[in-house]
């Protein structure tokens, strides 16, 4: 019995060390995506790019890692998740690194595709080393809210260090610490996680789908396609902001570079807070009640930012979303490794597809709109927002868990 305890007791350690491993990985390599947020005008000035080029510049990394995430997916069911992982980063540092010494449009948009291609079969496989820590004690929801709060701290950490360093953080220098950050990102992985974390068929606690139901039934694929579109509504009005926000904000509102970059600062850490809590609210509510309440308030936010001119409502209404829109993240993934059985590679890879494609159309549709719209084009992701989360609520019916509701 004593060797029993203490086996388990290390195996306790063990899993915690692969844990928070695998969070500070996912801080360290999100810092990167987000520096490129407070340079959209030096992509302006320094390149003379459009609202339509840094829209496209936004939506090419977007396109191409939701691309990759299905073959993505597929690598992980077959290889080991760590090593797919690792790899991914090691493209995404290698394309964080070129992009500070880019010197025309061109390069900008080629290096952000190879930084996407990277991140397309990282994504697949962190979720998966997150899935699979989460099943050991039956807390999936929550591990995964502790993956987004780790990736959220690391995205606001980016606009954060430049606030900091604005009058001596240059563009190449910004983009060569994300390069450095990403590839620690990587190292910390390989050194940490057991090569065989996420090989084994997963086992759902509390779940309908028995631990040997394959994921190719057409129910459990429909319910993967229905989260991925709740979560691509949810990254389409995130990534519609990042370009667009900072134009309207320092056009309209006539604010600076600085507080810009402190606005996305106080969000993204707000969202942090949030994602670390949101686990509990799902698993008590259920997905499709939690993602329809949430997407609820990000309507009313972004319709307070769209009828006003004024810089302080404007903030409020920014942290307000960015409080929801958590809530929505852990929701979606939650459904998805609860239906998806032995195949939750291909699962997250059809889920990331998706839900990506919100990032892609995000800045590429919303970004030129603004010359035309001016704050207005708020009003318009209002609505969208309003409009999803009715169809959700519609969906969810008595606002029952989705354990209750997947097709047996």
């Amino acid at each position: 019995m004593m060797a029993a305890a203490n086996g388990g007791a290390s195996g306790g350690r063990r899993a915690g060390i692969q844990l928070g491993a695998l969070l500070v990985a996912a801080a360290l390599c999100n810092v990167a995506y987000t520096i490129l947020i407070p340079f959209v005008p030096t992509l302006q000035h320094r390149f003379g790019m459009t609202p339509a080029a840094i829209g496209l510049t936004f939506g090419a990394f977007s396109a191409t890692k939701a691309l990759a995430q299905p073959l993505g997916g597929w690598t992980v069911d077959r290889l080991c998740a760590r090593t797919v992982a690792v790899a991914g980063l090691l493209v995404s540092a290698a394309a964080t690194a070129a992009l500070a010494g880019a010197r025309d449009t061109g390069e900008v948009i080629g290096y952000r595709i190879l930084w996407g291609l990277g991140d397309g079969f990282a994504a697949p496989a962190l979720y998966r080393l997150a899935s699979a820590l989460g099943e050991r004690d039956g807390h999936e929801a929550r591990v995964l809210g502790w993956f987004g709060s780790a990736a959220v701290v690391g995205m606001a950490l980016g606009p954060g260090v430049v606030a900091a360093f604005a009058d001596t953080l240059t563009f190449p220098a910004a983009f060569a610490l994300g390069a450095a950050l990403t590839t620690g990102a990587a190292v910390v992985l390989w050194c940490a996680v057991a090569p065989d974390l996420g090989r084994a068929p997963a086992r759902h606690h509390g779940a309908d789908l028995p631990e040997s139901a394959p994921a190719s039934r057409p129910g459990t694929w429909l319910t993967v396609v229905g989260f991925g579109l709740l979560d691509f509504v949810n990254n389409f009005i995130y990534a519609a902001l990042e370009p667009t926000l900072p134009l309207y904000a320092t056009r309209t509102l006539r604010l600076d570079a600085r507080t810009v970059s402190l606005l996305f600062f106080v969000g993204l850490a707000a969202s942090a807070a949030i994602y670390a809590i949101g686990g509990r609210p799902v698993q008590q509510h259920g997905e499709r009640a939690v993602a329809t309440i949430a997407l609820f308030v990000q309507a009313a936010a972004l319709t307070a930012a769209g009828a006003s001119a004024v810089a302080g409502v404007l903030a409020a209404s920014f942290v307000l979303l960015m409080i929801s829109q958590p809530l929505v993240y852990v929701a979606a993934r939650s459904g998805v490794t609860a239906v998806s059985g032995r195949g939750q590679g291909r699962a997250f890879g059809l889920f990331g597809l998706i839900s990506d494609l919100g990032w892609v159309t995000g800045p590429i549709v919303v970004t030129p709109l603004l010359n035309t719209m001016g704050g207005s084009v708020l009003l318009l992701l209002a609505l969208l927002a309003a409009i999803t989360g009715a169809t959700a609520w519609t969906l969810a019916g008595r606002r029952k868990a989705l354990r209750s509701v997947v097709p047996r």
